[in-house]
């Protein structure tokens, strides 16, 4: 339908998954997408695959839990763009346990890939974000709401 077309959006973690889905997606509907992943290759495949079906795509390897990384990729992506009308913060990682059982290096891999990614990305779109009237998407897993079996409440 086309309904996206001409948008200029930037997806976190889309080297598979979700990421990967949703960059296929924005882009069947017209946007022009800028994916990243943390797994070396991954978000160039993703991006090739749907460049050769004729899509305006572009994929990076970047690690988004460096704030300097992070700017970057932002920055480049809305340079290459000519701004940004939506971020759509999907990547992330994490380690589960209860909290007695969780290692302090555990918590900070977990703060790292959960909240400051997705602070430090939105933080560098902002100001294109504004300056288009744009939207921020944040997605989360279901484990949010759920919590998980194996986890000691």
């Amino acid at each position: 339908m086309q309904r996206l077309l001409g948008k200029r959006v930037l997806i976190t973690g889309t080297g598979g998954g979700q990421g990967e889905g949703v960059q296929a997606l924005f882009a069947a509907e017209g946007a022009r997408v800028r994916g990243c992943d943390v797994t070396p290759g991954s978000a160039e495949a993703t991006a090739r695959l749907l460049a050769s079906q004729g899509f305006d795509v572009g994929g990076h390897t970047v690690d988004l839990g460096d704030a300097h990384a992070a700017a970057t990729w932002v920055e480049s992506a809305a340079a290459d763009l000519g701004g940004i009308d939506v971020l759509y913060n999907n990547a992330g990682a994490a380690r589960f346990g209860g909290v007695a059982d969780m290692s302090v290096a555990d918590w900070d891999f977990v703060m790292r890939n959960e909240l400051s990614l997705v602070f430090y990305v939105t933080r560098a779109a902002c100001p294109h974000l504004c300056s288009s009237r744009g939207v921020v998407i944040n997605v989360a897993s279901v484990m949010g709401m759920y919590g998980h079996a194996g986890i000691p409440s």
